[in-house]
């Protein structure tokens, strides 16, 4: 009953009925498959493995075989090399450059000290590089110390007059609006 309502019909039943050696309905023989499976003496002889071990034993075997290798590996090496650093006690008067540990107090101070002091060579730098690229330049003109002619003059005055102007009327709108509102 199981069978007819999961949609195995009846060819399914005779297929396995005539026989159980093929699980393959249509194929009429063995003969037509190119792969053939053998079982060695060997894998005979070993345990059967469910799909558990397969899976999970699988990668356990493949780690520890690598961390073997990688041990090996590593053990060899040091035989080849027997190098060892002589290291010897920094002497006293010696210190590191950051101090960290000696003041910790002051490290953020002298770090923002030395970041000015390299920015200020950096730019008398800069400077020094601009004036020798100036130096071949020989224009030099001549401005006029009394200021801009009378006409200028007038133009820029009446241009700052209309201006203003514009401004008063601008606020004048915008109170108009406000007080509408």
């Amino acid at each position: 009953e199981r069978r007819r309502s999961k949609g195995v019909g009846a060819r399914h039943r005779a297929s396995s009925a005539e026989g159980a050696s093929s699980p393959w309905p249509s194929c009429a023989s063995a003969t037509e498959f190119p792969f053939k499976p053998e079982i060695t003496a060997a894998a005979a002889r070993r345990p059967r493995r469910g799909f558990d071990e397969m899976s999970t034993g699988d990668l356990h075997r493949r780690h520890s075989h690598a961390a073997w290798l990688r041990e090996r590996f590593l053990q060899e090496e040091q035989q080849q090399t027997p190098f060892a650093p002589d290291v010897r006690p920094v002497p006293q008067h010696v210190r590191g450059q950051l101090r960290v540990l000696d003041d910790p107090d002051t490290y953020i101070a002298r770090v923002r000290e030395k970041s000015t002091e390299a920015s200020l060579r950096r730019e008398q730098m800069l400077e020094a590089r601009a004036e020798r690229a100036l130096d071949g330049c020989t224009f030099q003109p001549k401005v006029n110390e009394k200021g801009a002619p009378a006409f200028v003059r007038r133009m820029a005055e009446s241009y700052r007059t209309a201006r203003g102007l514009r401004e008063k009327e601008n606020e004048a709108t915008a109170a108009a609006a406000e007080a509408r509102a």
